[in-house]
């Protein structure tokens, strides 16, 4: 009924691994919004009376950039998105309505057309919202603005500045010229991963192919595991392959699946692939093993002192427990770090923190669901051109710089590490910058990024 909402389990581990292997760095990222430790995501809708009195008295349209200056410059909150729809009211006990409210994921573009009826993980419907054709990129309709959701240090700097917007305490002014910051992202400076090999089996494996397929053109994937020639055969049925152990992927990609019986599985994958067809690797969680961490990290240590690898690449390995693979780190750390990139992804915690924050943030499945799952407004990294400049750069200046080309930047990364949702105080020293995180378009990123000028 009202207010219950589904988790596909196995759909967002998929999607979680996926980008894991996409976006160098995501995993401090959302180490960070996934806990309680930094900043996270929260939802704000309008469902008191007041705010129904604000919103009723408004009927003009406001600049996206003008309501993401003033949370961030006021209140310190970094506006992701807002809710469409009609006028709101609680529901039972309560609740929230959020499956009447449409999240449009950086208004700086044209909302995504609504998810068909039954797609899983997703909770919007019939949310009286007006069709894409009828929004007007970059403005928002106060009159059907309903809610707000950002990036905030805690819930109730996002409330404050939902209000005022809804309010319309909110001063336009004209747009800041746009820094050179635009111009120094270089896409080149971030290989693509088009060749992944993955080993092991867990229910997460369908969805992570999947996912690959859907956001990278022509991927290549070699999936290996052991295991009795029974277990082989249901696991290639899951996989929908052909005889030939393959099929074809969407965007021009090609599965294709391998079983090894032997106890050697981790050497022979290695010994069987190209150093220079391989640009990461993923070990799965094995759930039918006695001590699935245990088997996945000695996996990774076989494969990497087997394998030499033409370039650096990412190890990506699912752990079940949070605490585990500091001590794989260690000892993969004495092969050398030109090599290899560890990145660790614990099942728990992921499903810790959709089980926990889901019920006190409304509507969050449903964000990361459009985030994660389909191409479109999505957690990009945007590297930009080393430099020496001395200058400082604010935080604004990025967001208004990267508003040119329709993206919401959340985080910089620096040479001392990542930050999530700067203070409207803070500045960097431009040759500190190294990259930045933001929401943006990925269908023709290369477009909207193209190669620096020399």
């Amino acid at each position: 009924g009202p207010g219950t909402f589904p988790l596909a389990v196995s759909r967002f581990l998929g999607l979680f691994l996926c980008h894991h292997l996409l976006v160098p760095g995501i995993e401090t990222l959302m180490g960070e919004l996934l806990s309680a430790k930094g900043h996270e995501v929260y939802t704000h809708l309008f469902v008191d009376r007041e705010e129904h009195r604000a919103l009723g008295q408004r009927g003009s349209t406001v600049p996206f950039t003008a309501l993401a200056r003033h949370a961030h410059e006021k209140h310190g909150v970094t506006l992701l998105g807002v809710f469409l729809g009609e006028r709101l009211e609680r529901g039972p006990r309560g609740l929230v309505p959020v499956d009447r409210a449409m999240p449009w994921v950086n208004p700086l573009v044209a909302p995504e057309p609504e998810p068909e009826p039954g797609a899983e993980g997703t909770g919007a419907k019939d949310t009286g919202a007006k069709g894409t054709a009828e929004v007007e990129p970059g403005q928002v309709e106060l009159g059907r603005l309903q809610g707000v959701f950002a990036i905030g240090e805690t819930y109730l700097p996002v409330r404050t500045a939902a209000r005022e917007l809804a309010s319309g305490r909110v001063r336009e002014r004209d747009e800041a010229a746009a820094s050179k910051l635009a111009e120094e992202v270089d896409l080149s400076l971030q290989p693509p991963v088009r060749r992944v090999l993955v080993v092991g089996f867990s229910r997460a494996l369908p969805e992570l192919t999947g996912a690959l397929a859907h956001f990278v053109d022509g991927v290549e994937v070699d999936v290996w595991f052991d295991g009795t020639p029974a277990e082989a055969a249901r696991r290639r049925a899951v996989l929908q392959v052909d005889g030939e152990g393959g099929r074809a992927l969407e965007r021009g990609g090609r599965l294709r699946v391998h079983h090894h019986p032997g106890p050697d599985l981790a050497e022979h994958v290695a010994a069987s692939a190209a150093p220079a067809d391989v640009d990461a690797v993923v070990f799965l969680a094995d759930p039918e093993s006695a001590d699935v961490d245990a088997r996945s990290a000695l996996r990774v240590l076989r494969f990497a002192r087997a394998f030499e690898p033409a370039h650096r690449i990412r190890l990506l390995v699912e752990l079940e427990a949070v605490g585990r693979g500091e001590h794989l780190e260690r000892h993969l750390g004495t092969l050398g770090a030109d090599r290899y990139e560890l990145v660790r992804i614990s099942t728990e915690r992921i499903l810790n923190y959709f089980m926990v924050h889901s019920a006190f943030v409304p509507g969050v499945t449903a964000i990361y669901e459009r985030l994660l799952g389909s191409r479109g407004q999505e957690l990009v990294r945007l590297p930009l051109t080393p430099s020496e400049d001395a200058r400082s750069v604010s935080f604004a200046e990025l967001r208004d710089a990267l508003a040119t080309r329709s993206c919401v930047p959340i985080g910089v990364e620096t040479a001392a590490g990542l930050q999530v949702n700067p203070g409207p105080g803070e500045s960097f020293a431009r040759r500190e910058l190294v990259a930045v995180y933001a929401l943006a378009e990925t269908e023709g990123l290369e477009e909207v990024f193209p190669p620096p000028r020399v």
